[in-house]
């Protein structure tokens, strides 16, 4: 899809077998759909993850830099791609939600301009909302959320068997809980003229479970590549349409 083509403020949808992500093309999460635009963000159904998240790049010397206002969206179906820009630093988002479990990977890559090496910080805003569905009959509680050695665990007080739990490859230098929105803080070394990724991964565990966490952190680009694979197959091999017209064919 060309960017020169759509409203950046349009909604985007990622989906899997066990999860889905909605959020809009210039990089920010806004309300949608009913129930005072609840519907949006980040569901493993029957039940909502997070209303949405962000990311934040800040810099001694320089205004933290808030990466939403994305006017380069690329959608593959199977993945996306925000690309946002600056004179001296490029930073591209990729989301992606796994086929078969129920989480999110977003990945953000973040390329120095400058023939000088530098520290940044790379905030992750996460905005936790587990509730269950219109109409799903779910109990809805109090979310609690707890900071455990790197990972954000949080769950509904009423559903303690299943939890969100998020981090990322990294340990956080920083960590604030504040009400149902948590930000942790990772220190980056941006190589000069090199480039520097860091994946951050949201999943939803049964209880006891915490260690496949791990395990997914280490397939993330196992994972990607087989869902494209799958996707590429869906959209361009097995049956095919063919008539007289070659118009109508494509």
């Amino acid at each position: 899809i060309s960017h020169q083509q759509i409203d950046m403020s349009n909604y985007f949808c990622l989906t899997g077998r066990k999860a889905y992500l909605i959020g809009a093309m210039d990089g920010s999460f806004p309300p949608a759909g009913r129930l005072l635009g609840d519907e949006g963000g980040l569901w493993a159904p029957p039940i909502k993850l997070l209303d949405g998240f962000s990311l934040t790049i800040a810099e001694t010397g320089s205004s933290p830099w808030d990466l939403q206002g994305c006017r380069n969206y690329q959608h593959q179906f199977s993945d996306n791609k925000l690309i946002f820009e600056r004179s001296d630093i490029v930073a591209n988002r990729q989301d992606f939600v796994l086929e078969d479990k129920p989480g999110l990977f977003s990945r953000l890559t973040i390329r120095n301009l400058q023939n000088e090496t530098r520290t940044i910080t790379v905030h992750l805003q996460s905005q936790i909302n587990i509730r269950p569905a219109w109409r799903s009959g779910l109990p809805n509680d109090i979310d609690i959320i707890q900071y455990r050695q790197g990972q954000v665990r949080a769950e509904d007080r009423s559903r303690s068997e299943e939890r969100l739990v998020f981090g990322a490859t990294i340990l956080p230098i920083e960590h604030r809980i504040e009400g149902n929105r948590v930000t942790l803080s990772y220190s980056l070394q941006l190589p000069a003229n090199g480039k520097v990724s860091i994946s951050f991964l949201f999943l939803k565990l049964a209880a006891g479970k915490e260690n496949e966490f791990s395990t997914l952190l280490g397939q993330e680009a196992e994972l990607i590549q087989q869902k494209r694979r799958t996707y590429q197959s869906i959209a361009f091999e097995g049956v095919q349409f063919d008539c007289s017209d070659p118009q109508v064919a494509k």
